[in-house]
């Protein structure tokens, strides 16, 4: 399925287009597939270069039922970093724009911050799963992203009782992925949608599906920090340290396997009030 997602045809230079959508609970085009189309798109007018961060501005919601084109700009090609402007286009409207920067690999001082708090198995929380968690699944499934694998270890993520504003979880793609690389950094950008603006309702006594608000991406980077291998489980640790004025800003922190830091996000979200009946 996001292999499918991800198989953009080309129609001209630098051109991109698909009819392969998506949908989220809103009815729209689901976030995190605009951002690894995109990121599809650039990649492919790049060689020999990996990604290494990527900045998008969410500006429409997007309609599954029409096609959507990417447009690539070649901004430069540097002697070791690459940079790519994207826009998607849908019945001639802007509805997405993205810069992503590819940069070749170089030696350099490494260090990283400590690793996650909790490092359970995902086959062990599925173990340990209860009426709560099973619920907590079922509302994970309308966010409409099937092509994700997600296990949780807040019981709160999508629950009504208000918690502290961070949460934990595994990810990772439910299907065998091409050996291609770009499509695991673009599975992780797909990934990286799910359950992060969620995290900001936890201190709340309400969730995204409950139709006390209007929810809606506004921008949203990411950071790569190393190749990811999106068929294998990585978790997700996420936080929303403010919230006011109809937004909420979120960010993230995606290790794998070995408790190395894959990818750092961030996102600011609407979070609007929707006036009581």
């Amino acid at each position: 399925m996001l292999a499918q997602l991800l198989d953009l045809q080309p129609i001209g230079s630098h051109r991109f287009t698909t009819r392969n959508h998506q949908e989220s609970f809103r009815k729209t085009i689901f976030g995190g597939q605009v951002l690894a189309q995109a990121l599809m798109a650039a990649g492919r007018t790049v060689r020999n270069r990996p990604v290494h961060s990527l900045h998008a501005y969410f500006m429409r919601a997007g309609n599954v039922d029409t096609p959507v084109e990417y447009w690539v700009e070649n901004l430069r090609d540097g002697n070791s970093v690459s940079s790519r402007a994207v826009r998607a286009i849908q019945e001639g409207e802007v509805i997405f724009n993205m810069q992503a920067s590819f940069h070749k690999h170089e030696p350099g001082y490494e260090h990283q911050s400590s690793k996650p708090a909790h490092n359970i198995p995902p086959e062990k929380l599925l173990e340990q799963q209860d009426e709560h968690s099973i619920a907590t699944a079922k509302e994970f499934r309308q966010l409409g992203v099937s092509p994700i694998d997600f296990v949780p270890y807040s019981r709160n993520i999508f629950g009504k009782e208000a918690s502290e504003a961070s949460a934990q979880f595994w990810v990772r793609c439910n299907e065998t992925l091409p050996d291609d690389p770009l499509y695991h950094y673009c599975a992780l950008a797909f990934a990286s949608d799910v359950g992060l603006l969620a995290t900001a309702m936890m201190p709340h006594p309400t969730t995204l599906f409950s139709g006390d608000v209007f929810p809606a991406s506004m921008d949203h980077s990411i950071w790569f920090h190393r190749q990811p291998t999106f068929n294998d489980w990585h978790q997700y640790l996420t936080e929303s340290p403010w919230a006011g004025d109809g937004r909420g800003f979120c960010r993230g922190t995606v290790y794998d396997q070995k408790d190395q830091i894959v990818a750092s996000v961030c996102q600011e979200g609407i979070l609007r009030l929707r006036p009581k009946a």
